[in-house]
């Protein structure tokens, strides 16, 4: 199978197994996860250090209605080709420094330093107003985008059916072109997901969406 970057990788049956068992899922909720996303897990792990505690709390929290966690709520693509399917942020330290940066927007940070070294109050930089900076600038940005439920990191990818999701594979934040990626992104889900949720096309349509055809069915 491929990845989304074009890598060719396999994993045996075995290994998949095995890999399920450590992470214990529940006989019911383990029957709406898809082969496609027990593998992009396995090999995000293996290969990406990928943390699979932070994609099963986004998935526990989905069926749980999503409690506030600080996390950004799930979301409705809005575009083709994956319109009509779902998405959940999974947040895990690997995101700490992109969430502290959007946190602080353009100017945040030089605020922040001015606040604290102000000139007009301040003749000298002390160690302690440059702990004081450390400290706040990792904390508050985290804070108020925990507070707000805006924290982000990679995400997964669910169908919505008769009142309960269907876990279909793992989306990661692409580094060039957004359209093909999602494209990369619908094909793999249409060619691997079908034998695992054979109504996969019709809950598409149901949201009142045309399929697209498929662009690459290699992948």
């Amino acid at each position: 199978m491929r990845t989304t970057d074009g890598t060719t990788v396999t994993a045996t049956s075995e290994q998949l197994a095995q890999f399920r068992a450590w992470l214990a899922v529940e006989s019911g909720l383990d029957s709406r996860i898809s082969k496609l996303f027990w593998l992009d897990m396995y090999l995000g792990y293996t290969v990406q250090n990928l943390n699979c505690v932070a994609v099963m709390r986004a998935i526990r929290d989905l069926e749980a209605d999503e409690p506030h966690s600080g996390v950004k709520a799930a979301t409705q693509f809005k575009h083709p080709p994956l319109k009509g399917l779902w998405h959940k942020h999974h947040y895990s330290a690997q995101w700490l420094i992109p969430n502290v940066i959007q946190g602080f927007g353009k100017n945040g940070l030089e605020k922040l330093a001015n606040e604290i070294m102000d000139p007009a109050v301040h003749t000298v930089v002390t160690e302690q107003m440059c702990n004081e900076l450390a400290c706040r600038a990792i904390f508050e940005p985290l804070a108020n985008r925990s507070s707000d439920g805006k924290l982000t990191g990679e995400w997964l990818i669910f169908a919505k059916s008769e009142g309960v999701n269907r876990y279909l594979s793992l989306g990661y934040h692409p580094t060039d072109d957004h359209a093909s990626y999602d494209q990369v992104l619908y094909d793999r889900i249409m060619k691997h997901c079908v034998d695992d949720f054979p109504d996969l096309h019709k809950w598409i349509i149901s949201m009142g969406v045309s399929l697209p055809p498929l662009g690459d069915p290699s992948v």
